[in-house]
């Protein structure tokens, strides 16, 4: 099977939707770093309440935030932000088509 013949018999397009929040990625990092909601927020010079509500993606991230958290953590604002759109795009075509499964 030639490569143009391969890409008209599968898609490229996905059957499942991904959720992935941007909190999870800050808490993996925080993991690495050997630090807790209490010291990010300290690093942050935010309020604890809202580095919990954003690592529980109750709250989106905003790009004071992300620069924040950029220059306590050294992970880029700018992927941050794209993750946390990423998942609130996914979230919302989910809301709209729930015979996607989630994975």
């Amino acid at each position: 099977m030639s490569v143009i013949e391969a890409r008209k018999t599968y898609s490229a397009t996905p059957n499942y939707i991904t959720l992935t929040p941007v909190g999870e990625t800050i808490s993996e990092k925080m993991f690495e770093m050997g630090i807790d909601a209490d010291e990010l927020a300290k690093r942050c010079d935010l309020p604890k309440e809202t580095i919990q509500q954003l690592l529980k993606a109750e709250i989106p991230l905003t790009l004071e935030i992300a620069k924040r958290i950029e220059t306590a953590t050294w992970m880029s604002a700018d992927l941050l932000l794209r993750l946390d759109e990423r998942y609130y795009k996914n979230l919302a075509f989910h809301k709209d088509h729930p015979e996607y499964p989630v994975v």
